[in-house]
């Protein structure tokens, strides 16, 4: 916390009058609190969640977007289409939460998440057991920067328009 402080502090001082004042968030695996700060993130959710993801197996993670979800907030997500442990996503679609699947590239390798249309989790951190237990990984949340979460939102909205949600026993 006290970095964040420091970096808000030097912008407040070096950013122009009017430019963006975000205020971010860090933390990192292996077990240095990276999905605790991503469950934190969701848990603060009141509209909307939009989640682009390379791999998913975190069951703390899935369990938290069931959470928003059931709570009413607005769960998508979409993933990588070359999926091979569906365990947690297979979780997730039987609570109701929107998937799809994006098998246009080689590997979707993206991993962020927009909340509430204002609040933007991202970093190198995969959504699994294994980034949390094995990994060194990091996760980065940025709050109140406009111009970078609409970015990634145009982003977000692009995957899901190319992915499809798949057929057969998947699911």
């Amino acid at each position: 916390m006290r970095k964040t402080f420091c970096l808000v502090l030097l912008l407040f001082f070096v950013l122009p009058p009017g430019a963006e004042a975000a205020t971010l968030e860090d933390a990192f695996s292996p077990r240095q609190g990276a999905t605790d700060l991503i469950v934190k993130t969701i848990g603060e959710a009141r509209t909307s969640i939009c989640v682009a993801a390379y791999l998913f197996t975190s069951h703390p993670i899935a369990a938290a977007l069931v959470k928003a979800h059931a709570r009413g907030v607005d769960v998508r997500v979409v993933l990588d289409g070359h999926q091979d442990y569906r365990r947690a996503i297979d979780y997730m679609d039987r609570h109701g939460i929107a998937t799809r699947f994006n098998d246009r590239y080689a590997i979707m390798h993206d991993k962020f998440m927009i909340v509430d249309r204002r609040t933007l989790e991202t970093g190198s951190f995969n959504f699994t057991r294994s980034a949390e237990d094995n990994n060194a990984e990091n996760v980065l949340v940025v709050h109140d920067s406009p111009r970078i979460v609409a970015d990634y939102r145009r982003q977000w909205n692009k995957l899901w328009a190319e992915a499809a949600r798949p057929s057969g026993s998947w699911f």
